[in-house]
Order: C-alpha cells, then structure tokens, then sequence
C-alpha cells in the first residue's frame, strides 16, 4: 500500500457488540495494516448514509470502492450520485 493511502471503513454496530467498521479495522490490522491508516466511519446505517458520510473524507481524491458484488451498482449509483467517481473493484463473486 502506498504510505499515503487510506482505508475508509464503514458500517454501523447492530446487532453484534462492535460496528462493522471496528470489526473490519481489527481484521485489517491482523492483516498488517497500521492503524493510522485506518477512518472508520461507525455511523452510516445503509448505502445511503455511507454516501453521505464518505463525501467529506475522500473529497475529490480518487478512491476504490469495495464492497459485495451483488451491492456494486448500488454503491456506485449512489456515490455518484454524491458527486463522487469511485474505482470499482467488487468482491466476494459467487461462481456457479
């Protein structure tokens, strides 16, 4: 990873006892990423929160959006929406 690069993780606390973007940073972090690295955003509740609350943190810095291929065109529409232009790099493809 480039020195300058950031990980925006997000997603809210439900029904387990740490949000999703803690659980994800624990994860990536076990993975040797450095925690300064890391902006969690524990906030959004969907796509659309998510949307709202990543605008200010990438502002109009380029970006790759991961998510689930079966929410891409979602998350697309929606950041785009908001007036950014993610890279889109799905995950998590089911093969038949």
């Amino acid at each position: 990873m480039a020195p300058e690069s950031r990980i925006v993780l997000s997603g809210e606390r439900v029904f387990d006892l740490v949000s999703g973007a803690e659980a994800m940073a624990e994860l990536a972090m076990e993975l040797g990423v450095e925690d300064e690295s890391l902006i969690l955003q524990s906030e959004s509740k969907d796509t659309h929160d998510e949307a709202k609350f990543v605008k200010p943190i990438v502002e109009n810095d380029h970006f790759i959006l991961v998510t689930s291929a079966n929410h891409m065109a979602r998350a697309m529409g929606m950041l785009k929406k908001s007036g950014r232009s993610p890279i889109p790099a799905p995950a998590g493809h089911a093969l038949f």
